[in-house]
């Protein structure tokens, strides 16, 4: 599967950069720029990068203080919810399916 280079979140397009290899860090959100960047460089397993990029949409959908967090906790909450949530979708196609019908 080709890998995706934009995500909508709320009113916001986010570009997903990939290869950024900085600070040697998995993932970075840059609000302003409503940039996205996840380091997929070779010896990061991919489901590391699928984490990492739902991680990082996670901060983009805490943009604009809908959820008040002090920094600490906002990385903190995103990294519970991440591998919670992916595997919520990952494991349960039908429920995924059945909640997208419009």
């Amino acid at each position: 599967m080709n890998k995706p280079t934009q995500v909508v979140v709320g009113e916001h397009t986010f570009n997903i950069e990939w290869g950024v290899a900085a600070d040697d860090i998995f993932g970075r959100t840059q609000l302003r720029q409503c940039v996205i960047q996840i380091n997929d460089t070779a010896n990061t397993a991919p489901s590391q990068v699928r984490d990492t990029l739902f991680h990082e949409i996670l901060h983009a959908a805490f943009v604009g203080e809908i959820i008040p967090f002090a920094p600490d906790e906002e990385e903190r909450v995103a990294r519970v919810l991440a591998p919670t949530l992916l595997g919520i979708l990952r494991h349960n196609p039908e429920v995924v399916q059945f909640l997208l019908e419009k």
